[in-house]
């Protein structure tokens, strides 16, 4: 039993209005590994952003967080995680693998608006000609897509 005889059966909780919505980058590797997170809060400013020791601790641990004006990912979110997460995710696993840092790998993603941009896929191809972008066809992520099937569902 959770509470006790004397436990008021509801809590009043502080700030309960204040709802605030986000948008999660997340990854998995092909061998079930996750990634670190990309967590991007609405905002115009770093004021936005969790306190400064929050922010190091989990940058310690590779996660990137971030803001835009609607908490959407945008072709500079974008940008970020694949250099702060996914291209240090790589250059780790070739590195405990033995393999060259040429290596290719595959990264999947879904069909978000500013990933199918040119801009977006110019990057990459510059910053890391080994990686090899594929998409989950559009309206088949809830079917086709990893992590909404495998991750977000449970």
């Amino acid at each position: 039993q959770l509470l006790h005889a004397g436990a008021p059966k509801a809590v009043r909780a502080l700030g309960i209005d204040d709802k605030r919505q986000i948008t999660m980058t997340v990854a998995g590797a092909a061998t079930g590994v996750l990634l670190p997170g990309q967590v991007i809060l609405q905002g115009k400013t770093k004021q936005s952003l969790p306190a400064e020791q929050f922010l190091k601790t989990y940058a310690d641990l590779g996660w990137d967080f971030t803001q835009t004006v609607n908490h959407w990912a945008s072709l500079e979110t974008s940008k970020s995680w694949f250099t702060k997460i996914y291209m240090p995710y790589c250059a780790r696993i070739k590195a405990q693998l033995g393999l060259p840092s040429g290596q290719a790998s595959l990264l999947l993603l879904d069909c978000w608006t500013v990933r199918l941009t040119s801009e977006f896929r110019d990057f990459v191809k510059e910053e890391a000609p080994w990686c090899q972008l594929k998409y989950v066809l559009a309206n088949t992520t809830s079917v086709a897509q990893p992590m909404d099937v495998a991750v977000q569902s449970h």
